[in-house]
């Protein structure tokens, strides 16, 4: 992906941890405009942490930054199976994206 393609792009991240937040941080340093970036996490102290920091959007909903263009899985390697799951899993026809990240 160029850097042109990725500021065109959306971008939603699984989980809005310490990771998740760097990720976030990096991909807005490398042009993308914050209104594209999505991501989720249960917590809602996080949620608005990143929020105010980094401008981007928050969802405690998944599905909301898996629909994106690119989504990276930010949790924990143990919470990955059941993020998955919840979303419909392989069978779901709206999780054929063009690119899966995961840093689990």
């Amino acid at each position: 992906m160029t850097t042109s393609t990725l500021a065109s792009s959306s971008i939603g991240l699984l989980g809005g941890g310490a990771m998740g937040e760097a990720l976030a941080a990096g991909v807005l340093a490398a042009g993308v405009p914050n209104n594209r970036v999505c991501a989720s996490d249960p917590e809602p102290a996080r949620r608005e942490h990143l929020v105010s920091t980094l401008g981007v959007r928050a969802s405690a909903n998944n599905a909301e930054a898996a629909a994106s263009d690119l989504v990276v899985i930010a949790v924990k390697p143990g919470l990955v199976k059941n993020v998955l799951a919840a979303l419909g899993g392989p069978d779901n026809a709206a999780l054929a994206k063009p690119l899966w990240i995961s840093i689990a």
